[in-house]
């Protein structure tokens, strides 16, 4: 759940110039996630000043939400606090959200990615909304510094914190899933099933190596090598957007399906040389399906799950070393 949600309860798509509106009836103070800026001023110099910095800020830290366009900044005279309440302080001049997040881009280095942006619009009023994810390639850099948050404000980054930014241990986020492409019965009510297996690198800038994965079916046969788990070859290098995609074909025999009253399961687990080890599981039961020749994942699968650590896993179930070994070793 990003940040817009968590605060207007709805997505960033979907806010209006109202809801930002109703959100500033009661005082809200900036954050560590949030900061307000008022539309008054030159456009040019504030975005190039204040709005590329603070997310260059959130960027380098946790991510947030920035509003262009809020309440003037009102200081509590007794504990001197400060938030923004009430009217609104529109910009009144609209840009392109895209030639600005164009912008962004080419401002920042490393290139950052992840930033959303909404123009609200009320007349000839108009109001910026930007969130901001963290960054998983940080730091980034804007104007020659690099920026994070601090007390709520966005403030050049120490040296030693910068240090430990680029020192920070990155993995690359790998998944994989199965896309179950072909089905079909045969005269004796065998199964044969084509599965895809598909393995995406999801970091931008860290290529994952040596990746492999184990397909597991039960009951069922591969015929790739007559058995019925596979393991695949390592794929060398895995690079952001170039996904790895591989077919194989699954026979499930009929007496074997009887024998589990029509139910099978398919898992697969994927690691790397960087990467933590995911699995996901799929169960189907054919009972409905026996005799049509039909096939519908949603119809078919009874339960399943994508992209677990085996961490989560283990997690759930309250596994602990001791209990580990005493399933394995069976004492």
């Amino acid at each position: 759940m990003g940040y817009i949600e968590k605060i207007f309860k709805k997505q960033l798509r979907d806010l209006s110039f109202d809801d930002v509106s109703n959100y500033f009836r009661e005082p809200q103070e900036e954050s560590e996630i949030l900061e307000f800026k008022s539309g008054q001023g030159d456009f040019e110099g504030v975005f190039v000043k204040n709005i590329l910095r603070t997310i260059n800020a959130f960027l380098n830290s946790s991510g947030g939400v920035l509003i262009w366009g809020a309440p003037k900044e009102t200081i509590d005279e007794k504990d001197k606090a400060k938030f923004c309440v009430g009217e609104l302080t529109p910009l009144t001049i609209s840009k392109d959200k895209d030639h600005l997040i164009n912008r962004i881009s080419s401002s920042i280095s490393y290139m950052p990615i992840d930033i959303r942006l909404e123009r609200l619009e009320k007349g000839d009023q108009y109001l910026y909304v930007f969130e901001v994810d963290e960054s998983s390639s940080k730091p980034h850099q804007y104007n020659g510094s690099y920026y994070i948050r601090l007390d709520g404000q966005s403030k050049p980054a120490p040296h030693y914190v910068v240090d430990a930014l680029f020192k920070q241990v990155k993995l690359p986020e790998v998944e994989g899933c199965i896309n179950f492409s072909g089905f079909h019965f045969t005269q004796g009510d065998d199964i044969i099933m084509s599965v895809e297996v598909l393995v995406t690198n999801f970091s931008p800038f860290i290529n994952e190596k040596n990746i492999s994965y184990r397909l597991i079916c039960s009951p069922g046969m591969f015929q790739d090598n007559g058995k019925g788990d596979y393991y695949s070859d390592h794929i060398a290098l895995l690079h952001f957007g170039m996904p790895h995609r591989t077919t194989h074909t699954i026979h499930l025999t009929n007496s074997a399906l009887h024998a589990k009253n029509y139910e099978f399961d398919i898992m697969l687990t994927i690691s790397g040389e960087l990467s933590p080890a995911k699995i996901c599981h799929y169960r189907f039961n054919l009972q409905k399906q026996r005799g049509s020749g039909n096939f519908q994942f949603n119809q078919t699968v009874v339960d399943f799950y994508e992209n677990r650590t085996f961490k989560e896993i283990q997690d759930e179930k309250n596994a602990t070393k001791e209990s580990f070994y005493k399933s394995v070793l069976n004492r």
